[in-house]
């Protein structure tokens, strides 16, 4: 996959997916996951994990480290979350 990438001229960031769904969205604070949904037990924050960690992971690739408290907007930004047909050049890929 990662050469059919560099042949579109996408940007491809590989990221270690270590603690970016244990880790709260709001205050950065680690926590067990039990079950599909994370609940944060300094802040009680609650979501989807799944929905935790690629929120974290997307943060990760766009600013080298997870950052609480901040959301990337996709749709003001070049990221492709899903797509369907060829990519455009310059778009960044997350995976």
């Amino acid at each position: 996959m990662a050469y059919k990438i560099r042949r579109q001229g996408i940007q491809l960031v590989k990221i270690n997916e270590a603690y970016t769904s244990t880790t709260c969205l709001r205050y950065g604070h680690l926590n067990k996951v039990a079950g599909r949904t994370y609940r944060c037990r300094a802040c009680d924050h609650r979501a989807h994990c799944d929905g935790v960690g690629a929120v974290n992971i997307l943060n990760q690739g766009m600013h080298g480290k997870i950052r609480p408290g901040e959301c990337v907007n996709p749709h003001e930004s070049r990221i492709t979350l899903s797509r369907r047909g060829p990519a455009e050049p310059g778009e960044l890929l997350v995976g």
